[in-house]
């Protein structure tokens, strides 16, 4: 199975792949991010993905003819503000969390409306608690 973990920067992918990993056995495929989030952080970032779409759809469309989980992270504002203070870093010059976060959310939405997508709140879900949910979707989808 093909794991595809979205999410803006601070709201526990890398922690979470790990941590899914050790459980599993890496018995899948993980990407840290796919198609939704480098389209989100285009937009963000208003660079044009114009050149770009084709590659990106048929990125999508050859994923969905596979075993594919998407996992959509996120954290409520103070937590990811919090988190990125703790590790001593800045989101770019005029972005924001909550924009960050609603703009993902929409491109997460319309990307992966026909995939197994869940969607997990790292403010109120421990990592251990995550990677049960996550783990129980991969042995149901394998």
């Amino acid at each position: 199975m093909i794991v595809i973990y979205e999410g803006m920067d601070k709201v526990g992918k890398t922690t979470l792949i790990r941590k899914v990993d050790s459980i599993t056995k890496f018995n899948h495929f993980n990407m840290d991010r796919g198609p939704a989030g480098f389209l989100a952080y285009d937009a963000i970032f208003s660079r044009s993905s114009h050149n770009r779409m084709k590659s990106y759809d048929e990125t999508l469309h050859g994923l969905s003819k596979m075993n594919c989980l998407i996992v959509y992270l996120y954290a409520e504002e103070n937590d990811i503000n919090k988190r990125l203070k703790e590790h001593n870093e800045k989101l770019p010059e005029g972005t924001n969390v909550k924009d960050t976060l609603r703009i993902y959310e929409s491109f997460v939405d319309e990307c992966y409306k026909d995939f197994n997508l869940i969607k997990l709140n790292t403010s109120k879900l421990t990592i251990d608690e995550c990677s049960r949910i996550i783990e129980s979707h991969i042995r149901i989808g394998e």
